[in-house]
């Protein structure tokens, strides 16, 4: 209901009823003006006169000491200023509530913005770091809640999280001998030149290595440590046109493999929303310079895919020979088999591929439900790495993570679309 009131000029303004305020009788939320002095211009400025509402401190006209008067109607009573008087109110740092017609503004909480008050209403008030709630008609506005997940239903591209590679490439005299060790540098001087690679983080080192022994050490620190491409390109550009020299055990594989996995779940430790995957370049065949077998070798790669931080491992072949065992050590480390680089062109593929990220972006789904695909293929969802299996996920606190057959498809193929469907519960 609308009321017309008379001012001492005889104009009016329109103002709303006592029953449209929720809340407070006649003093509600900003409260109804009391008999303070009206105002032809705005309002008069006292020291008092100022009535107190039940949600608020409110006057006819009047202004509080040191405060900006209220913007009066025309030829009615002025509004309130002061603290906690009619108009939004700001919280720290947070914008002011905006008024609906004949309405009260909203106060806003702490960083928020201010709920929008509706016709003849309470503006909302806004909870902590969220947006307040709009009043509908003659109501008092909804509060908004305290940051909480929101639902987006509907079918969308998931966003790739961040991949780094540690690469240990060997550069043992039969490497050399060969010609393969050109195909390693120029391939991986073309890779760290891509645009593609932008945002890649790359680590190298090398085989045989002085320091380097049968229990990791010396090859968990990497000779180029892991950083972002192309900012660490000049670095590993330089690494590969002056490797270590050749002494030391020529295929400490025991050391290679334990430092490689090492020096990815130390990254991936101190850098949580980044995948690390090993990457080994060998012509190994077998003869370790260690003492484990390839099969206690396979079982430490496996045992770095089942284990939280998961790291797969990728194995490019740069010779014909080895095929058998590097094939075993790429299908352990869950990525199928070992790429074969004949050329510094498939050997830059070989690093593509292992820069293909299997860590993705949670969609704003809230209690709802998310379906996962793979190039359109329906995913299950497992608890963790070491339920892995078929064509599978597992979530963590910030990320969708595929199992390895779903991110490397057997053979590795990084060419996949990874898609989410949310359904949201409710209204």
């Amino acid at each position: 209901m609308l009321v017309t009131l008379a001012g001492a000029t005889g104009c009016s303004v329109l103002a709303p009823s006592d029953d449209e305020f929720l809340g407070g009788g006649q003093n509600a939320t900003g409260g109804k003006s009391g008999s303070g002095g009206a105002s032809n211009t705005g309002g008069v400025t006292a020291t008092g006169g100022s009535s107190t509402g039940g949600g608020g401190t409110s006057g006819g006209g009047t202004a509080g000491t040191g405060a900006t008067g209220g913007t009066a109607g025309t030829g009615a009573t002025g509004g309130t200023a002061g603290t906690g008087a009619t108009g939004g109110t700001a919280g720290t740092g947070a914008t002011g509530g905006t008024t609906g017609t004949g309405a009260t503004g909203g106060t806003t909480g702490t960083g928020a913005t201010g709920g929008t008050a509706g016709t003849g209403a309470t503006g909302g008030t806004a909870g902590t770091g969220a947006t307040g709630g709009t009043a509908g008609t003659g109501a008092t506005g909804g509060s908004g809640g305290s940051g909480g997940a929101t639902c987006t239903p509907g079918t969308s591209t998931a966003k790739a999280k961040p991949v780094a590679l540690y690469a240990i490439v060997d550069h043992s005299t039969s490497m050399v001998a060969s010609g393969d060790w050109q195909n390693i540098v120029g391939g991986v001087n073309q890779y760290v030149d891509l645009s593609s690679s932008a945002g890649v983080s790359l680590g190298l080192h090398f085989f045989p290595f002085t320091q380097g022994n049968c229990s990791g050490s010396g090859f968990s620190n990497p000779a180029v440590p892991i950083a972002l491409l192309p900012g660490n390109a000049s670095a590993i550009k330089s690494a590969l046109g002056n490797p270590p020299s050749g002494s030391g055990l020529s295929d400490p594989m025991d050391g290679i493999i334990q430092g490689g996995i090492s020096a990815c779940k130390t990254f991936a430790a101190a850098n949580p929303d980044k995948q690390c995957n090993f990457v080994l370049v060998s012509d190994y065949s077998g003869n370790n310079s260690c003492p484990s077998s390839s099969g206690a070798l396979s079982s430490m790669l496996q045992n770095a895919v089942d284990n939280a931080p998961s790291v797969m491992t990728y194995v490019i072949r740069a010779y014909l020979q080895g095929t058998t065992v590097l094939n075993q050590f790429a299908a352990a480390g869950g990525t199928g088999s070992a790429s074969y680089a004949s050329s510094a062109a498939s050997m830059r593929d070989g690093f593509q591929r292992a820069a293909s990220p299997c860590r993705f972006e949670l969609p704003n789904s809230g209690t709802g439900t998310v379906t996962w695909q793979v190039n359109g293929s329906v995913l299950s969802q497992v608890s963790g790495p070491a339920g892995c299996g078929g064509q599978n996920y597992y979530l963590t606190s910030n990320a969708m993570v595929l199992c390895p057959n779903s991110c490397a498809g057997g053979g590795g193929n990084q060419q996949k679309t990874v898609t989410s469907t949310v359904v949201c519960n409710g209204p």
